[in-house]
């Protein structure tokens, strides 16, 4: 069996399983990256309307959720009453911000999240599954063409293992002796 390939059996169903399962989240993450970039952009553009496109509701009862594309970040709204003041900061990290005010039974909570932060969060996903690809890819193609899977040694002298890194590739790949 390769190291970190895909294996002999039921072991390739369940790699393949994953890897489409791995496809299927990069792709939509991907996509969640291009809305969030579309967002970042319009959020320079948009008036500060409350109820312009780029605000969305998820709820019409107590307590109100919904979400406003402010210029360079995006803020998650959570209301409850209408007795609230001008929310405080409680803190913020690297431009993410909670500020909030609660004054008897109303709460008006706001959390602030940098564009730059949700496409770094919903990029890096597809990233890393195109680098994975890229790797199985170039595995391959050295398999094919007779050389190490590990380092890219010439493997025509020492078939049943490469000199350089010690790795064995696959016995279906060397062929008979």
């Amino acid at each position: 069996m390769r190291r970190g390939g895909v294996g002999i059996g039921g072991d390739q169903n369940l790699t393949r399983s994953l890897l489409i399962l791995l496809n299927t989240a990069s792709l939509l993450s991907l996509l969640l990256c291009a809305a969030t970039v579309i967002l970042w952009t319009r959020s320079y553009r948009v008036t500060r309307d409350a109820r312009s496109p780029d605000s969305f509701d998820f709820t019409h009862a107590q307590p109100l959720y919904w979400v406003i594309s402010n210029p360079g970040r995006l803020t998650f709204c959570r209301q409850e009453g209408r007795d609230w003041n001008s929310p405080r900061p409680r803190f913020n990290v690297l431009g993410l911000e909670l500020a909030g005010s609660v004054v008897g039974d109303s709460s008006l909570w706001n959390l602030f999240v940098p564009y730059w932060m949700l496409t770094c969060l919903t990029l890096a996903l597809p990233l890393t599954a195109m680098i994975a690809w890229l790797r199985r890819r170039a595995r391959h193609r050295r398999e094919t063409k007779g050389l190490c899977p590990g380092c890219g040694y010439d493997l025509r002298a020492t078939p049943h293992r490469c000199p350089e890194c010690g790795e064995a590739p696959d016995a279906h790949l060397i062929g008979p002796t």
